[in-house]
């Protein structure tokens, strides 16, 4: 069993499945095309570079920081990642560190409530800036003149086309992660011995799984067990 593998073959059926129906859909909007367009450009390794550093140099800098408030007897059961306007330039992801019970084991996003503290140093820290899904931007923040009255929300391809940028940034994200737990701030950072990292939009309950850090097959099978099948 192999749950962050699992994880990413998902997010990258996600990914194909929102292009794929995105691509099957006639005379939709040129914006949509214009900003569909965009995606093949996107160039997995340096954005994967650029998540991984911005991730170790947080962690490092502001996550553990005294003058933050870090509390190593704080030990982090979530690290969620929570945008709020992710349709705008250079959209950030920050950093929370959850503490509470009632967190599954998951391939899918799912909403977990909010039944949980946040520790002292990770609320609303930095975390990762969500450079790929800036050609969004165009469909939020940076309408163009001519379409400032149209409603995209209704225009068909909407949704597809968001969920291809967005799955397309949480596969790279993943990735990022892979190579972040490896590193020594990470591995300094107190946690629980299973670490569930997501991410999710603000208030949305559709927070999705992006790894697993846990100590060893046993502790993940017998959480995996304990929890039963979900609702």
């Amino acid at each position: 069993m192999n749950i962050n593998q699992e994880i990413r073959q998902h997010l990258e059926k996600r990914k194909a499945e929102s292009i794929a129906d995105f691509l099957q859909i006639k005379n939709v909007h040129p914006l949509f095309v214009e900003i569909f367009s965009e995606l093949k450009h996107i160039n997995h390794e340096e954005v994967k570079k650029q998540f991984t550093d911005e991730l170790i140099t947080n962690c490092r800098d502001y996550w553990m920081s005294d003058e933050d408030g870090y509390d190593p007897n704080e030990k982090v059961k979530v690290l969620l990642f929570e945008y709020d306007n992710y349709r705008a330039k250079d959209a950030m992801a920050m950093a929370y560190g959850i503490v509470g019970e009632g967190f599954r084991i998951e391939l899918m996003s799912y909403d977990f409530g909010y039944d949980y503290d946040f520790t002292s140093s990770m609320e609303s820290n930095y975390g990762v800036t969500l450079t790929t899904l800036s050609p969004l931007a165009k469909l939020g923040d940076d309408i163009p003149k001519e379409y400032e009255k149209v409603d995209f929300y209704g225009e068909k391809g909407f949704r597809d086309l968001n969920d291809a940028y967005l799955y397309t940034t949480y596969l790279i994200l993943h990735d990022a992660i892979s190579d972040f737990v490896k590193n020594e701030s990470f591995q300094a950072l107190s946690k629980e011995p299973i670490l569930h990292i997501m991410i999710g939009e603000h208030d949305c309950g559709n927070e999705q799984p992006l790894w697993y850090f846990y100590e060893n097959e046993d502790v993940l099978k017998k959480a995996i067990e304990e929890q039963g099948e979900s609702d």
